[in-house]
């Protein structure tokens, strides 16, 4: 089952792919949608953290 989350549930979604790449993405870019293709939200992506 999937669930849409609200504003007033979160804040920002932090999400790391199997590939180690992370994204920062606020949860206002993303309001309503069950589901998103990453690609498209490349502005999102942050650098890894320090080894």
């Amino acid at each position: 089952m999937r669930k849409v989350c609200g504003a007033d549930e979160v804040d920002d979604f932090f999400i790391v792919t199997s590939d180690f790449q992370c994204y920062l993405i606020a949860v206002a870019a993303v309001c309503g949608l069950q589901a998103i293709h990453l690609k498209g939200y490349s502005h999102y992506r942050v650098s890894r953290w320090a080894d």
